[in-house]
């Protein structure tokens, strides 16, 4: 897969702003990693960019998902179990402890990316 552009752009930041999120100098994440220090500082610097396993890995380590890293989603692990698409209908089933684990800003986000997407977010919302 080749990506250019905004996500090239974001991927180097999110790697940085986990990994200092997380309080890893770049060479303990690259320890965690097993390569060089010199490898984060490419990828934070925009110089670089990971390979699918390593992003695997930095996904893991950081506790969110592959998209986040890429900047494809604002929400760092939506664990999403099951999605279906039926015409105009979307179901989509989320683990549930996903949401215990959620600031309310968090949730904010969700509901913003859900109403980007198009959706009346109101409607699902109890008063």
């Amino acid at each position: 897969m080749i990506l250019g552009g905004d996500y090239m752009q974001e991927i180097h930041k999110r790697i940085k702003l986990e990994r200092e999120e997380h309080n890893l100098t770049q060479e303990e994440l690259g320890t965690k990693l097993g390569i060089g220090r010199s490898a984060i500082s490419n990828w934070e610097s925009g110089r670089k960019t990971p390979d699918g396993k390593t992003l695997d890995s930095l996904a893991n380590i950081f506790n969110c998902s592959i998209d986040y890293l890429w900047g494809r989603t604002n929400v760092k692990n939506a664990h999403v179990i099951n999605r279906q698409i039926n015409g105009n209908n979307v179901k989509i089933e989320i683990d549930e402890d996903y949401f215990k684990k959620c600031t309310p800003s968090d949730i904010k986000q969700i509901l913003d990316d859900i109403q980007s997407a198009g959706f009346d977010v109101k409607k699902f919302i109890d008063s």
